[in-house]
């Protein structure tokens, strides 16, 4: 049983690692590659519909963000301010197992702030549309 234990534990810290690599790997390439210069990423929902999903801006908006352009960022997509918080939110519930049992603090959010920034999302997201019809 204890052997069982200790292999699920390892192969959880295995996949928050791996999981952490893969998020740091993306911000590096972001990072060297101009996404208004090449065709990064395809959004499946753009190309069904021609409309702007929530994310679309994002890569964007990451790369102005780590050179410094955070106006510029913001242009491309609003939500890009919340993604450091989501970054480190997902940090601290993942350190147990990346920082062997340590965890880092956690941020208190309210259950009532995550209605309001989905409905703002949402909002957000249906009127970056509507302005286009306009």
């Amino acid at each position: 049983m204890k052997d069982e234990s200790y292999r699920f534990r390892l192969w959880k810290t295995l996949l928050c690692w791996l999981l952490v690599l893969v998020g740091v790997g993306l911000c590096v390439y972001v990072f060297f590659h101009d996404p208004k210069d090449m065709k990064v990423t395809v959004c499946m929902f753009k190309r069904m519909t021609g409309l702007d999903c929530p994310g679309c801006g994002m890569t964007r908006a990451a790369y102005a963000l780590e050179h410094g352009r955070i106006l510029e960022a913001i242009r491309y997509n609003l939500f890009i301010l919340v993604l450091p918080f989501f970054g480190y939110f997902l940090l601290a519930e993942l350190s147990p197992h990346l920082f062997f049992g340590h965890r880092l603090p956690r941020l208190n959010v309210p259950l009532w702030v995550l209605y309001v920034l989905g409905a703002l999302l949402l909002l957000y997201s249906v009127g970056r549309n509507v302005i286009k019809f306009l």
